[in-house]
């Protein structure tokens, strides 16, 4: 939730509401009667019918200021019409660039650690430890139950990106690693099938993720949006359970599934007729 001081330091920069009700017709989104622009002046003519609803439902739920990062349905809208089609090759670049560095690929690190050698513990009852025969794997604190859960919930979805031609790398440190060239060319490959209101959704949704595989799990139905957002926050609900919740990672996470879940029902029903 949006603290109230917090929520008045946002409105002082938006417009007050100015109307009283948003209607659809034809299409378009009619605030009192009056034909609703894009950012960039062109007439906001919106298909599916469903998804003019949704938008119009959007402007009706503003209670006093019009905070366009509280309407991401409208956001999208305004970029399929102004910038998409003029841009795909930009926003695909955007997408590879997660693909490359795809939080799928990305686990809790096993740390590395000698035992020692010689006199262990205190007092007089100290003993002789032997000698090591090499190094002991084990994880920072909490981060076995990361690992294994990574392990358990990432690698189903990097098996089911390789049926799709991406073949990707997983590493447990955090220096970025290269992905082979011919993954990049098969996950292109792919987005640029999409439409431009499918692809004006996944540059939303990837970001957000932090991963293009789960946002093409979705859009390929392999995926729930629901259970992509629950992997997505894989880490810090495992440093909850070690450390307890963060207030502040809590709201920015609420306000991420927001969008997510928006471009979700973007990307579906932009298939409808």
């Amino acid at each position: 939730m949006v603290s109230d001081s917090k929520a008045r330091a946002e409105n002082r920069n938006h417009p007050k509401r100015f109307y009283k009700t948003a209607t659809t017709e034809n299409g378009r989104i009619l605030l009192d009667g009056r034909a609703l622009k894009t950012q960039a002046r062109k007439p906001m003519v919106i298909t599916p019918p469903a998804l003019a609803r949704a938008v119009a439902a959007e402007w009706n739920a503003i209670a006093t200021h019009i905070n366009p990062d509280r309407m991401p349905l409208t956001r999208l809208v305004n970029l399929v019409l102004d910038r998409t089609p003029h841009d795909r090759d930009a926003l695909i670049a955007d997408i590879l660039r997660y693909v490359e560095t795809d939080l799928l690929c990305y686990r809790s690190p096993i740390e590395i650690s000698l035992p020692p050698r010689g006199r262990v513990g205190e007092g007089p009852d100290m003993a002789l430890s032997p000698p090591s025969d090499g190094p002991l794997l084990t994880s920072p604190p909490g981060g076995e139950g990361l690992r294994a859960e990574q392990d358990r919930l990432f690698d189903p979805l990097l098996h089911w990106a390789l049926g799709q031609g991406i073949h990707l790398a997983t590493t447990d440190t955090v220096m970025p690693i290269a992905q082979p060239e011919a993954s990049l060319v098969a996950a292109r490959a792919l987005f640029e099938r999409a439409t431009d209101h499918e692809l004006t959704a996944l540059a939303m949704m990837v970001p957000l993720l932090g991963s293009a595989i789960l946002a093409l799990a979705i859009w390929q139905r392999e995926l729930s949006v629901e259970a992509a957002i629950q992997l997505a926050r894989l880490d810090e609900t495992e440093q909850a359970k070690q450390w307890g919740s963060d207030a502040e990672a809590e709201a920015a996470w609420e306000f991420k599934c927001t969008d997510i879940v928006a471009s979700d029902f973007f990307l579906t029903v932009s298939a409808l007729k």
